[in-house]
This record gives C-alpha cells, sequence and structure tokens, in this order.
C-alpha cells in the first residue's frame, strides 16, 4: 500500500490541476494543485519512480484539459502533442529533484521556480507553443484576481501559484514535524506567510480596479477582432501585416483608430462588445 501512494498523490495533483483549469469555479484549487508533487518529491527517493509520478501527474492534467486537441483529422497527433507536452512539463521537476538533493530544500525551492518559468518563457516563443496550460492563464475567468497582470503578464501568476504551493506545503510539512508542540504555534509563526502570499496581489488588483472614470459611471467600448490567420502559416507571418490586420479590423467598428489600406486583403471578422 505504501508503494501505492506516490501513485496516489500523483493522480491526485492531476485531479486537482484539471479541477483548477478554465473554465471551472474551482480556480482556488490551483493553489494546492501541486502539493502532492511536492509530497512526492520528499518521499520517492528513485530517479525512475520519480519520473515516472511526475509524468502521470502531467500527462493526466494534459489529457484532461486539452483532450480536444485529439479531433485533429489525424487523432494520433493529438495524442502525441499531450504526450510530449507532458513530458517537458516533467523537466522542471527532474531539475528540482536534483537540484534539491544537492543544494538543499531553500535552494531546490528556487530552483524549481525558476525552470518552470525558464520552461513557459521557452515553450510560448518557439512553434511547439502551448500557451493553454500556461499556469498564470488559470485565472482566465478571473481577472479581477490579477488586475497586475498589466505588468507582470501570465508570469506572474505563474509565480504567484508556485509560491503559493511551496508556502503551504512548508505550513503542513512544519506541522507535521513539531507534533509535540501546540499547533497554534505553527499556524502563528508560518500561517501567515501564504496567507499574506495571497492577501497581497489580491489587494493589488483591487486597488488598481478602482478607476475613477468606471467609478463615475463612464463606460469603455471593447472591440475584439479576429484576423483569421492560418495557423499552418502563422510563423510565416509578417508581423507589421498582422498589426495593420488588427488596426483595419478595429476601424471597421471604431472609424477613429488609424488604419492603412496597404498589404493584401484577407478574409477577416470583426465583432463589438
Amino acid at each position: 500500500m505504501r508503494k501505492l501512494i506516490p501513485l496516489a498523490l500523483a493522480v491526485l495533483s492531476s485531479l486537482l490541476l484539471w479541477a483548477a483549469w478554465p473554465t471551472s469555479p474551482l480556480t482556488f484549487l490551483i493553489f494546492i494543485a501541486f502539493i502532492p508533487l511536492l509530497v512526492i518529491a520528499d518521499r520517492v527517493k528513485n530517479p525512475l519512480s520519480y519520473f515516472g509520478c511526475i509524468f502521470l501527474t502531467t500527462v493526466l492534467w494534459n489529457v484532461l484539459t486539452t483532450w480536444w486537441v485529439g479531433n485533429t483529422p489525424i487523432p494520433v497527433s493529438g495524442v502525441l502533442a499531450n504526450v510530449a507536452n507532458a513530458l517537458l512539463m516533467a523537466f522542471p521537476w527532474m531539475g528540482y529533484k536534483s537540484v534539491r538533493e544537492k543544494l538543499g530544500k531553500n535552494v531546490g525551492y528556487f530552483a524549481l521556480v525558476s525552470f518552470w518559468l525558464l520552461f513557459e518563457h521557452i515553450h510560448l516563443r518557439w512553434e511547439l507553443s502551448w500557451p493553454w496550460l500556461t499556469i498564470g492563464n488559470v485565472f482566465a475567468t478571473h481577472p479581477d484576481w490579477v488586475q497586475w497582470y498589466d505588468v507582470t503578464g501570465a508570469n506572474g501568476g505563474t509565480l504567484w501559484v508556485l509560491l503559493m504551493n511551496i508556502s503551504l506545503y512548508e505550513v503542513w510539512r512544519k506541522r507535521r514535524e513539531m507534533k509535540a508542540v501546540p499547533g497554534s504555534f505553527v499556524l502563528w509563526k508560518e500561517g501567515w506567510k501564504p496567507l499574506a502570499l495571497l492577501a497581497i496581489p489580491l489587494l493589488i488588483s483591487y486597488v488598481k480596479s478602482i478607476r475613477p472614470d468606471v467609478a463615475n459611471g463612464n463606460q469603455a467600448r471593447v472591440v475584439i477582432v479576429q484576423p483569421n490567420i492560418d495557423p499552418y502559416q502563422k510563423f510565416e507571418a509578417d508581423p507589421a501585416e498582422v498589426v495593420q490586420q488588427f488596426l483595419r479590423l478595429s476601424a471597421q467598428k471604431r472609424p477613429n483608430i488609424p488604419s492603412t489600406s496597404s498589404g493584401p486583403k484577407r478574409r477577416c471578422s470583426a465583432r463589438r462588445f
């Protein structure tokens, strides 16, 4: 039974990630979704077994949240995409395990955050980009929580999630290690850290959302445009021409937006909200 515990934790982590992902209303579960993986890193000593648990989590996470990629004309390509992406996601966790064993817990945590942020940075800038599972995108249905994305981007949300998981795990771990000490001691000494880490970004978002023009009843008009670029050609598209397409489409609904008529015409659509 003890050998099955890491597998159960791996499955639990994937289920928590799936339950937290948009458009689920259980977004808050993302703040504990990676804790089972941190437990696995502490308990599983065999590198191959550890990799198996991590890969099980990442592949289930991919399949449960992005199963629709299998709707491609060649279904096996969607399956391979999920497996390949899951494999890439396992690398930061393997690096975390290695650094933790060699340099200690705190350096390991720093390495985990750094490795994952580096992974997402690279993953968004090559032809195999997979932005749907960028951790910071988990707050897609709660923009009011992350108004500071205008400064940090979605990577700021990734950092927030990872730090929350690490902080909560440390409180839980120290509580177990200090059973002889009243529980309130650990909660008062350590519990304020995840609470502050949760509250401060939410407070910043609230402050940033208080805009005088909105508070006075003024409304903003928003135009959402879809340039309809062929996904097989988007990496060859001229960035300047793409920008002009957006401007032309926006100008169809907002005449005061500057636009140019240069460049080839494409079938496009615009919608006003």
